[in-house]
């Protein structure tokens, strides 16, 4: 156990805090949402736009049985339930405005890429100056959108 001692000092150092959030999330879990904190996390894992795959572990029968629970509670849950979870957690990182992929910013970047290398040959090739102009334009539908 040598080799966890680190985690150990970690929790001891910020135990209260720990238990009092749990306390929170219990109660939260069973005042609102009529549920544990167990189908609580999983849901929010679920419901969580950042998390891309949510494993599920089980030892037993009944435990499967209450971790697919979370597959109906995260229908439930509103942007409300998943704000006042984060406020009581207090730990929801500050992300940059431009964390994470969407098609969009993936596409806004590839017709960026596009624009460039088209750019130096705008006054050369028709063809090319027209493509660039298509671009631009969508280019400029996406930004309005993204910014909306």
């Amino acid at each position: 156990m040598d080799n966890f001692e680190w985690l150990r000092k970690r929790f001891d150092s910020d135990k209260e805090r720990q238990i009092r959030t749990i306390q929170q999330l219990q109660s939260f879990a069973k005042q609102k949402l009529d549920t544990s904190v167990t189908c609580l996390a999983i849901a929010w894992c679920l419901k969580n736009k950042n998390v891309s795959s949510v494993l599920l572990g089980a030892t037993s029968q009944q435990q499967m049985i209450e971790n697919l629970k979370s597959l109906d509670l995260a229908r439930k849950m509103t942007k409300a339930h998943m704000i006042e979870i984060d406020d009581i957690v207090g730990n929801k990182p500050k992300l940059d405005s431009d964390w994470g992929r969407t098609l969009e910013k993936t596409l806004i970047q590839l017709i960026k890429n596009i624009a460039q290398n088209y750019t130096n040959y705008y006054f050369f090739f028709c063809k090319k100056s027209y493509l660039l102009y298509e671009i631009n334009s969508k280019y400029s539908k996406l930004q309005r959108k993204l910014n909306a």
